[in-house]
């Protein structure tokens, strides 16, 4: 599993969204909303993450679907890099590619 202290949406799909990342014990508060074409990170030491802790990304798609959940995960390391993460789709069905492991 790659190693990650930051996680960036990119936001490639058909409507607006937000997301955070979470563990089984810590989730960072959501995103801003971002358009079409719009991306944002967020730092996983600001949110109590432990090292070596396992992560996911979710996301609420606006007018769509909920708590939609990236499938692909990494592990949260304070001196790793970014997981970015590339969402396309519609409102129904989102799609998402990690882009870069770390």
């Amino acid at each position: 599993m790659p190693a990650a202290r930051f996680v960036r949406a990119e936001n490639e799909g058909g409507f607006v969204m937000d997301f955070w990342a979470e563990s089984g014990a810590h989730a960072t508060p959501p995103s801003s909303d971002l358009n079409i074409d719009q991306h944002e990170t967020i730092d996983l030491a600001k949110h109590g993450f432990v090292a070596g802790e396992p992560c996911w990304v979710s996301c609420n798609i606006e007018a769509g679907r909920q708590n939609h959940q990236s499938g692909a995960n990494f592990t949260y390391a304070p001196d790793g890099g970014t997981a970015v993460y590339k969402i396309t789709g519609g409102v129904w069905d989102p799609s998402w590619d990690q882009i870069t492991p770390g």
